[in-house]
């Protein structure tokens, strides 16, 4: 006999990852309630893993639980935000038992670690994708926000770049490698390491206040074009800096034509939209 969605939710879900003394009501009712202290601001982040777009028909369900809460905590701490709850939305083709309790196994391993509390969510049929949105908390004014890099500012990438892009081309065929190498480029492109440490370790106080840290971005998507133009569009300074240094590392995995060929666009982009900054100031 096949289990009525409330039911799927009090086996697999009810009192999955944290338990925080915040969350006055979770799971169960129409909506949850949270306490937020007054001299925070919430940090607000949702992100969707459909397959065959973000993942592969076979992905194992206990990967996918664990990616659909990593990237979403990856962009709470590039804003050096402390990630708390969670909501989470799956739509499934059918409601298999043994998938559902991998997947819940993944997604809860990665809450509880990071302490994040799952607080709601939705179940449908439909095709696979799992999307969940991530709140968090960042002290009153200090969040790390891409339009605060200035020129002249020093980028970092934390990581190994490009390594999650390689693994989902290597597991569709179109990038060989040893065996080992294989394996580890799975495990990246699986198990992605969220940076939560590091965003809110670079909220230390002197740091913060010293102006010595201005800007976030911890996580680089697949394409590397994606951050890049984002940066164009809110810091142009900063995209032209990061996209001059940025090849002068050695790549995790070769570059393809057409990730060159974007990135000369937007180094492009980038020094015309300085020019035309520097024009309006010298015109005001």
């Amino acid at each position: 006999m096949s289990l009525s969605e409330t039911e799927l939710i009090e086996r697999y879900f009810y009192g999955l990852g944290a338990v925080r003394e915040d969350v006055l009501l979770g799971i169960g009712d129409d909506a949850a309630l949270l306490r937020v202290s007054s001299d925070e601001e919430l940090v607000l982040t949702t992100d969707a893993l459909v397959e065959g777009v973000h993942f592969l028909p076979d992905a194992p369900p206990h990967s996918l639980g664990y990616r659909a809460l990593a990237v979403n905590l990856s962009d709470i701490a590039a804003m050096g935000g402390r990630p708390q709850w969670a909501l989470l939305a799956l739509n499934l083709p059918a409601a298999e038992e043994p998938w559902l309790q991998a997947f819940a196994a993944g997604f809860g391993e990665l809450a509880q670690a990071h302490e994040v509390a799952l607080v709601g969510g939705n179940i449908s049929r439909g095709p696979l994708s799992i999307t969940v949105q991530l709140a968090g908390t960042v002290p009153h004014g200090q969040a790390l926000r891409r339009d605060g890099a200035r020129e002249g500012d020093a980028l970092y990438v934390s990581g190994s770049v490009g390594d999650a892009a390689a693994g989902l081309k290597h597991m569709r065929g179109h990038l060989a490698a040893i065996p080992a190498a294989g394996s580890y480029l799975r495990q990246r492109f699986e198990y992605p390491t969220p940076r939560v440490k590091l965003g809110t370790a670079l909220l230390v106080y002197p740091l913060w206040a010293a102006g010595l840290v201005t800007a976030c971005f911890v996580i680089v998507p697949p394409p590397l074009s994606l951050l890049a133009a984002g940066v164009v569009l809110v810091s142009p300074f900063a995209a032209l800096r990061w996209l001059d240094a940025y090849w002068s590392r050695t790549p995790s995995h070769d570059a393809t034509s057409d990730d060159l060929a974007a990135l000369a666009r937007l180094r492009i982009a980038a020094r015309t939209a300085i020019d035309d900054a520097r024009g309006r100031l010298a015109a005001s």
